[in-house]
């Protein structure tokens, strides 16, 4: 509520998405491979992190069916 009474709930949606598109282009991890980049073992670092909340969520699942 306090975001759409202080310039609307859309407004902040595309702005975030705007910035997230600018931030994207000067990150050097997006779109590159952990193979041939010049710190390949933060390469590898940053997208365990992508992987972690997907491993956690299927050790929930797992979890829930084998009860």
């Amino acid at each position: 509520m306090y975001v759409q009474v202080h310039g609307g709930l859309w407004t902040y949606i595309q702005t975030g998405i705007e910035f997230s598109e600018r931030e994207a282009g000067r990150q050097w991890h997006i779109c590159h491979g952990c193979f041939g980049d010049d710190q390949p073992l933060l390469s590898a670092f940053v997208y365990e992190l992508y992987v972690l909340p997907l491993l956690a969520l299927a050790v929930l699942v797992f979890d829930t069916q084998a009860r």
